[in-house]
């Protein structure tokens, strides 16, 4: 089963917390949303309103930068780091899709999406990354989710980084199964460069967030 490309795609989570994520999850679940990878793209053309202290602003993510080798160049919010991007072998640019705040990539036949962004949570915040969306799914009316489940965050030594990683697992409809895994390593006390990743179960695994991290990370302060 191929995951569909996104076109003009929901702005990369910027300055995501876990309670942005999750209105955006519990917006798609409601009108019938299929997995949560959908759930990102129904909100395709809105804006994402952050907390700025006093008064709200709305951002909008601003164009794609790539480096004279074509890898993007994504940055988080609030400027302090900006990485260039190394994929693993075979994926390619998601289409129509660039942003200084993140990007996405798709392997081959599209079975598998990448999301990399830099995120400012703190390691305990992490830790309940998916625990709302697993409530969410647990308690939909709408929709049909089984065997909703997620991992404790766990590590692995890629490329001389110690990566940070969970997983959510779910059945849709009886039948399909998906799993996704959110890596990342932290960059500071409260910053991460991360990598989500989005397939069927039979699809991806943990040497897939080996690969993802198997470049060595080129940050700018």
């Amino acid at each position: 089963m191929k995951i569909n490309k996104i076109k003009n795609k929901k702005e990369f989570l910027i300055g995501m917390t876990v309670g942005a994520l999750s209105l955006v999850l519990l917006e798609a679940i409601l009108f019938g949303g299929k997995t949560a990878y959908e759930a990102y793209q129904d909100n395709a053309d809105s804006q994402i309103v952050y907390d700025e202290g006093e008064d709200d602003e709305e951002i909008e993510a601003s164009e794609g930068v790539f480096a004279d080798n074509g890898n993007p160049i994504i940055k988080d919010t609030y400027d302090k780091y900006s990485i260039e991007v190394i994929p693993p072998s075979g994926y390619v640019i998601g289409e129509d899709y660039e942003s200084a705040y993140g990007i996405e990539y798709y392997n081959a036949d599209q079975s598998i999406r990448l999301e990399y962004t830099i995120e400012n949570s703190t390691a305990d915040e992490m830790q309940s990354y998916y625990e709302f969306e697993k409530e969410i799914f647990k308690t939909s009316d709408d929709v049909q989710y089984t065997d909703v489940s997620s991992t404790e965050v766990t590590t692995m030594e890629v490329n001389g980084y110690t990566v940070n990683y969970l997983s959510l697992s779910y059945t849709y409809n009886e039948t399909e199964k998906y799993t996704e895994y959110c890596a990342y390593v932290m960059l500071d006390d409260a910053t991460e460069y991360m990598c989500c990743i989005y397939g069927m179960t039979d699809d991806v695994n943990e040497d897939i967030i080996k690969e993802c991290f198997n470049a060595q990370l080129s940050v700018t302060k």
